[in-house]
Order: structure tokens, then sequence, then C-alpha cells
């Protein structure tokens, strides 16, 4: 039996207060990452030997000489997305070619403004893969001129040369882009996004997650967001040290006064994308279950929790089509954390409870959950990671269950 990447957690679905679960977690997922990042071949994907090489000793050195920026870096999700995109081979030739020398800029480019010198990346056919690279480290971004050949990092300066060669000094921010904007700490309202499978959508009811303000303005979307994650910290007060960990940026893709849509992709952590809607208390369930799929979809990356994740298919209790066992999984441990986020707010004397919809929505959480918990504990079979968290949610379902007879 092969050692697991991390202890099997205990309360990786309703975190307990002063749960060290997703920090364990976090910790284990940053050193696969970084394992995958030395370990994958780009030149392959590529075709250049030299910066593939280049690229690779750098990471080892840092990692060894100098590791904090670059597990820094890894955290993010416009760095961490790419690496684990291209792993996973989700991509054509092209694409996987374009995503490696978008990655190697973008984490020389994260390094340059730690002040670290960086190599050099460059596209033969002067179609960089993007006309942004973007730090979440220090919420600024830098426009890449259509056309560059080439960027070479160094230090605090970013040469580009092409139809329109110039040099950017990053540690003058001034001049740099602002495309992030604050949510009290973690995470950040991103109005740019290098996610390069942002367009990918599983549910029948959505199509893409462009990147849309809706005709809001930045302050209205943080105003609302903000509004949600007040509801979070009072309610579900041991989720919001995992924000911090986990969640870096909200990406978002439009505004809807009567539903709401979120996202998130297994392969991007730290990253959800939501729709803004006049209901706090909808936006805050959309964070809690978009955030609840980040540390699911990290463990799975590292350690599968079902042997029978994606066949045969069952009813799912949330979506019109028929789900693997996996996407019900997804359900049950996305929607317990919003159902213990209404338990406090009924036993609270916030305003929103006397809403008529309130009681209504919370029965309606409860009967999902009592569906999918069954559909998942009757079916599933867990691997050796996956027995706790199964065990988790039957408790944690049988205690709600009890708590509302």
């Amino acid at each position: 039996m092969s050692a697991l990447p991390v202890a099997p957690p205990s309360d990786l679905t309703v975190p307990l207060d002063g749960s060290t679960a997703t920090r364990s977690l976090v910790s284990a997922y940053l050193k696969f990452q970084l394992r995958t990042l030395l370990t994958t071949r780009y030149e392959v994907v590529t075709g250049d030997t030299s910066e593939a090489a280049a690229f690779r000793d750098w990471v080892g050195a840092l990692a060894r000489e100098n590791p904090a920026p670059l597990f820094a870096a890894l955290r993010r999700p416009t760095v961490g997305g790419l690496i684990r995109l291209i792993a996973v081979r989700d991509g054509d030739r092209a694409e996987l070619a374009a995503w490696a020398r978008e990655l190697m800029a973008q984490l020389y480019f994260e390094l340059a403004l730690d002040g670290v010198d960086g190599g050099t990346v460059s596209w033969p056919n002067g179609t960089p893969p993007t006309l942004h690279l973007l730090s979440l480290g220090h919420n600024v971004g830098v426009h890449i001129p259509a056309g560059s050949l080439s960027l070479a990092f160094h230090g605090g300066r970013v040469d580009v040369r092409g139809r329109a060669s110039q040099s950017v000094d990053v540690s003058d921010r001034a001049g740099l882009l602002r495309p992030f904007h604050a949510l009290g700490g973690l995470p950040q309202l991103a109005t740019l996004d290098n996610n390069p499978r942002a367009e990918m959508e599983a549910h029948p009811e959505k199509s893409g997650n462009s990147l849309d303000l809706g005709e809001k303005s930045a302050d209205e979307w943080v105003g609302g967001l903000g509004g949600a994650f007040e509801i979070i910290d009072a309610h579900l007060p041991a989720m919001r040290p995992e924000f911090d960990l986990v969640l870096h940026q909200v990406v978002p893709v439009g505004y809807h006064a009567e539903r709401h849509f979120s996202a998130s992709l297994m392969e991007v952590i730290g990253n959800i994308y939501m729709t803004l809607h006049p209901d706090s208390l909808m936006l805050a369930e959309a964070i809690v279950h978009e955030f609840s799929h980040n540390k699911i979809n990290m463990l799975w990356s590292m350690a599968p929790l079902l042997e029978n994740a994606f066949e045969p298919l069952y009813k799912s209790p949330v979506r019109p089509d028929p789900r693997p066992l996996f996407g019900v999984l997804l359900a049950v441990h996305a929607f317990l954390p919003v159902e213990a986020m209404y338990f406090s707010l009924a036993a609270s004397d916030h305003p929103i409870r006397q809403h008529p919809r309130f009681e209504e929505r919370r029965r309606q959480i409860r009967a999902v959950n009592a569906e999918a918990a069954e559909t998942v504990l009757t079916n599933g079979r867990p691997t050796e990671m996956g027995v706790s968290v199964l065990d988790e949610i039957r408790r944690v379902d049988a205690a709600h269950a009890a708590a509302l007879a």
C-alpha cells in the first residue's frame, strides 16, 4: 500500500473550530505541485529544449535556495492552474505548447515582482498565448503587446522584444495594470482572468464563464460580495481561515436579478466564477459551495476518494442530468457546510431569517443533502483516503437530520 500524500481529513466538509485539515491539505498540495512542475517535460510540448531546461533548473534552484516566494506563487490559480492543466494534458498540442510558455512567463513575472531574476520565454510566431501577465500576490498585471517575440525577466524588469520592443520596470507599480479589487483580504475580485479553460462548462443550463461585470461597477461587486462574506464570517467562522489559505480570486461572470450561477474548475484551485445577485444569502451559499469544491478537487488531484467515481450514473438532487458518483459527492460535500450556515443563521437574530423564503430554502437544502448522502454512502466504494471523508458526511448529515426532525 503506497503512502498517502496527506493524512485522511476528519473535518474537510464542515470545518471545526481550530481545524487544521485544510492547512495540511494545502501544504501537501503545494509539494505535489512542485513535484509536478519539476517533472513535467515542457520541452515535449513546446519543442524548445533549452528554454524548458533552463526553466526547470531555475525552479529547482529556487526550491533549494529561496523556496518561500516560489511556494507563494504556486498557491495562486494564475500559476497553479496552468501547472495542472498541462500535467493532465487537457488540451491539444498547440494549446499545451501555448500554456507551457505562458506558465513560464507567469511564474517568471510573479518572482520578478519579488526581485528574483528569471529567464527568457520565446514565441517563434510572435503570438503570445496571453496579452497579460497577472500577479495575485502583488495585485498587479502587465500588458504584453501583440507581436511580441520574447520576454526576458531580470529582477525588477521585463524586457519585451518584438514589433513594439520595450522594457517594463515592474518595481514601479504605478505603471502596471490594477486588475484586482480587495474583498477584505483574500480573495480578490478579478477583472482579468488567465484560465484558458474558463469557457469549459459542464452544467447544462450554462454556457461558459466569460469574464463579465454585468454592467455593474467593480465597487458594486465588491459591496455585494462583501455582504455575502460578512454572513459567512459570522455564521461559518471556521471557514474564514480556509479562505485565506485557498481562495484567491472571484471572477465575475455577469449579473442576474432572479437566478444565480457559479462554477469552479477542478485543475484551477483558488478560483471561483460567480454571477452577482441582489440576495446576499444566495451569494454566500454560492461562495461556500464553490469553495468546498476547491477543497475536494485539491485532495482528489493527489488521492481519489472513490473507486467507482465516474460510472455508472445516478440521479442528482441538484442537476437535471444524471451524474457520476463524483458529482453527487461534490454536491453533498458543498451543501452540508451551506446547511451548517443556515443552522447558525436560524439560531441568530439576523433579520434575513425572517424572510419567508428562508425556512423553505433551509428545508430544500436538507432534502438535497439527505438524498445525495444516501446515494453516495449507499453506492460509493471509498478508497483509503475516501473513508474518512464519507464518515464525516455520514456523521454531519445524521446530525443535521436529527436537528431538523
